[in-house]
């Protein structure tokens, strides 16, 4: 049994000692060189390119909403009836003087505004107030009259008709709610007259002829003198009134 077991040490230790020497002769045993990888195949498939997205659905167009239908014209209005105006004048035109003055305003009135005009002399007092009742009776819109002397006549004429505008031209207010008086600073034109006469005077006086001695020819006569008397103080002035707006003759003789 013991020479078993020592043959069988020295066949491990020679085997051992075989195996030593075979390390020796051959050096370091290299790890096995791993097998070369393949080479990718340039036959590869190329993917299939995706497919490109379908396009987007163009919106379906937005309506234009229908023009707005333009309004009707708006219907004119029927031209205004044009009005009637008249004037009554108690002196007789053609002297070159207020009367014409207003006359040419009258016309003024028929051309700017297409008024139906009229226009009467009522010299005679007797006659006021039947022409004024006449005229408003006829339908006339407007009517005016002249100065003073045709204060009564308007004032009593005018309240019976009040749809009827009434204008009294240098006259007073008579309390009528349709009528009314109008006028304008006169004297102011004689003043600058008067400025005139008294630069030019060599008497030491200035004389003033007027129609009827009513306020606005006395504030006129007043006026001419105090603007003479700016230039010579010692100026002294005299008025005479003929008592008509209708006498040339008696105007001539004062």
């Amino acid at each position: 049994m013991r020479s078993r077991r020592i043959l069988s040490a020295i066949l491990l230790a020679g085997a051992l000692l075989a195996a030593a020497c075979g390390a020796d002769d051959d050096g370091d045993t290299a790890a096995p060189e791993p097998a070369p990888a393949e080479a990718p195949s340039t036959d590869a498939v190329d993917p299939e390119p995706a497919e490109a997205p379908a396009p987007a659905e163009e919106p379906e167009p937005v309506e234009e909403p229908a023009p707005a239908e333009e309004p009707a014209p708006a219907e004119e209005p029927e031209p205004a009836e044009a009005p009637s105006v008249a004037l009554v004048a108690n002196q007789k035109a053609g002297d070159l003087g207020p009367i014409d003055d207003l006359v040419r305003g009258l016309e003024m009135v028929e051309a700017d505004f297409g008024a139906d005009i009229t226009f009467i002399e009522a010299t005679d007092p007797s006659t006021f107030e039947a022409t004024l009742r006449n005229l408003a009776n006829q339908g006339t819109d407007i009517i005016a009259v002249t100065f003073p002397p045709m204060q009564d006549a308007v004032v009593a004429v005018a309240p019976d008709f009040p749809d009827t505008r009434w204008i009294h031209i240098f006259g007073f207010e008579g309390g009528v709610d349709n009528l009314v008086s109008i006028g304008f600073d006169y004297y102011k034109g004689t003043y600058l007259a008067g400025i005139l006469a008294g630069a030019l005077n060599t008497t030491g006086k200035v004389g003033f002829v007027g129609g009827v001695s009513i306020p606005p020819l006395n504030a006129d006569y007043n006026a001419f003198v105090a603007a003479a008397q700016t230039k010579n103080p010692a100026i002294a002035g005299e008025a005479a009134f003929a008592d008509s707006f209708e006498d040339p003759a008696k105007g001539r003789e004062l």
